[in-house]
């Protein structure tokens, strides 16, 4: 980060250019809504709009998140790591825990979480930082003297015949394809502008495959004879 940002008005998700197609059976939209409201409390979801928008909290969504300080890079073991190598969530009170960069000021207190297992910290963190977003509270912020890490819930993802979202026994495996009309997935993180609404984003990429080249190709068709 190049500036100081608040990490409440930091959001990650999917972002559309252009509307939902063929969504599958009402059930199992209701079913996806549910899922990922369990992964991140603050959803904030519009599938009917002309850009749908699935928008949560950073921080809070991260399956794992990692802060490095600039004086502790050189031979840091976050920039050992591996793209392989499993990343884990640190304990509180660990200097590679953004938990530990919250401000008594906002009155939010952090359970010491040394010997809880890998899924509470996370459980503590991203309960703690809904808690943040929900209350709007500025601080704490990105900090410009340091690296951060963040690992998504690629494990989700099914890379098969089709573009795939795996419940798992909730909801079995989404094809999305038809359902994104063929636009890719994004592994996106945004700035929100509290005033205005609007997003600047961090980072952005595009995840493709080739299953949505057809329904991608006929958009890009429906364009262009609208525009003739």
């Amino acid at each position: 980060f190049k500036s100081l940002l608040s990490m409440s008005q930091c959001v990650t998700g999917q972002i559309f250019e252009r509307p939902a197609g063929q969504l599958p059976a009402r059930w199992i939209v209701t079913t996806f809504i549910k899922f990922i409201s369990t992964l991140a409390p603050q959803l904030e979801a519009t599938l009917d709009d002309e850009k749908p928008r699935f928008l949560t909290p950073l921080v809070a969504t991260a399956h794992t998140v990692l802060s490095c300080s600039n004086q502790s890079l050189v031979g840091a073991d976050c920039l050992q790591r591996g793209m392989e190598v499993p990343v884990e969530e640190p304990a509180s009170v660990e200097e590679t825990s953004v938990l530990a960069e919250i401000p008594d000021s906002i009155g939010v207190t952090v359970p010491d979480t040394t010997t809880s297992s890998i899924a509470h910290r996370m459980k503590i963190r991203k309960k703690i930082f809904n808690k943040i977003a929900s209350n709007e509270c500025p601080a704490p912020y990105f900090d410009s003297t340091k690296e951060y890490t963040f690992e998504f819930y690629q494990h989700l993802l099914d890379f098969g015949d089709e573009l795939a979202l795996d419940m798992g026994r909730i909801g079995g495996k989404v094809g999305l394809a038809a359902a994104s009309d063929g636009q890719p997935l994004k592994v996106m993180a945004a700035y929100r502008d509290k005033l205005k609404g609007e997003l600047s984003n961090l980072w952005s990429f595009d995840i493709w495959h080739e299953s949505l080249y057809s329904y991608a190709h006929d958009a890009e068709h429906r364009k262009q004879d609208v525009m003739n």
